[in-house]
């Protein structure tokens, strides 16, 4: 009797631990998977950035350079749009008040 209840304890130790390796293994699939594909979207990346042109818009990006001929044009975010009018009109007014007080000496 006591080996059938050792036996029966240690089968259902293992059919547990079967049980769990099957779940960290599907897991982990799942992981590989994921990972691959993830791989796959960095090589793409390296070999489009390898490629002269994406070289170029990076440099021109990062070190703010230009061709002979081309224009850099800068987007603003919309908040600070808002604040660089202010900043311009703030500095007309100055200019303009220069001129006003400079006229109303004479």
């Amino acid at each position: 009797m006591a080996i059938a209840v050792i036996l029966s304890i240690s089968a259902y130790r293992a059919v547990r631990q079967a049980t769990q390796f099957s779940g960290e293994t599907e897991e982990n699939r799942k992981q590989i998977k994921e990972l691959l594909g993830r791989k796959e979207k960095l090589e793409a990346k390296l070999t489009e950035l390898q490629t002269p042109e994406a070289k170029e818009r990076s440099a021109k990006e990062r070190l703010n350079l230009k061709k002979i001929g081309e224009e850099v044009v800068v987007v603003l975010p919309e908040e600070n749009k808002g604040e660089f009018a202010t900043q311009e009109k703030s500095l007309w007014n100055k200019v303009g008040n220069f001129f006003i007080k400079l006229i109303a000496n004479d």
